[in-house]
């Protein structure tokens, strides 16, 4: 799977926890949670876009995005918790805010370029519920990945739904069932449904 494909699938995984919180068991991250002051998560606010909207202009990423939109307190502590981490996480994972890009093309490609990585990923796009669902071919396999798609004053956020996301990545890459990082991230997100992870894209 090409890097920047990685980048948009697997940015949900880096983003939902801080990195030094990688040998702390899921015990003393919600003890961490506990001791932060909650912050309610702010919806995706926007309205679904026209094919037409979609795809006409060129989207740069502008910042990671995550939402919570359940109703446990420990929860919104840890949004507010990990939402503070994001920006860096993102920058961690190679992600570059005012650069990076994607082009939503009429044929059913997504363009993107990721620094001087390039690939062409096929996207469907439902206008009338708001989903754009990336298909990423791995050992010849296709798997699909849908997200919600929103517009607010010419800003895009595209939102993955966190744990069914992670439940197909983790058939997609059997051996991530090993890594003690995404367990931990799985766990957190089993325990509180309802959150989805993804990012903003400002029109060029």
């Amino acid at each position: 799977m090409k890097r920047i494909v990685l980048s948009l699938i697997l940015s949900l995984a880096a983003l939902t926890a801080a990195e030094n919180l990688h040998a702390q068991g899921l015990q003393g991250l919600l003890n961490l949670f506990a001791n932060t002051k909650a912050a309610k998560a702010d919806p995706a606010a926007g309205e679904r876009l026209t094919a037409e909207q979609l795809t006409s202009p060129t989207w740069v990423y502008s910042s990671p995005q995550i939402v919570y939109s359940g109703n446990s307190s420990m929860a919104t502590v840890a949004i507010a918790s990990l939402r503070t981490q994001m920006p860096e996480m993102a920058k961690a994972l190679g992600l570059n805010a005012g650069s990076d890009t994607v082009r939503f093309q009429e044929e059913g490609i997504a363009a993107m370029q990721n620094g001087q990585n390039k690939a062409s990923v096929p996207y469907t796009y439902d206008h009338a519920t708001g989903t754009v669902t990336f298909t990423v071919t791995r050992n010849g396999t296709a798997t699909a990945f849908p997200a919600t798609a929103a517009s607010n004053n010419g800003v895009l956020t595209i939102l993955f739904d966190a744990d069914t996301t992670m439940e197909t990545l983790l058939r997609m890459a059997p051996e991530l069932k090993d890594d003690t990082y995404f367990s931990l991230i799985k766990a957190v997100v089993e325990k509180y449904p309802g959150i989805r992870i993804g990012a903003t894209f400002k029109e060029k």
